[in-house]
């Protein structure tokens, strides 16, 4: 029982590192294209 939770958690974990890393990728190229068209 308290492995499934636990793997759950990572997993939930790894998720929302993983759209928080997205959010940041998609914001740098973002500020790139403004940077560059400036």
């Amino acid at each position: 029982m308290d492995e499934v939770e636990n793997k759950k958690k990572s997993d939930i974990i790894f998720t929302v590192l993983l759209s928080i890393n997205n959010r940041i990728r998609n914001l740098r190229k973002k500020f790139n294209k403004e940077r560059l068209m400036q």
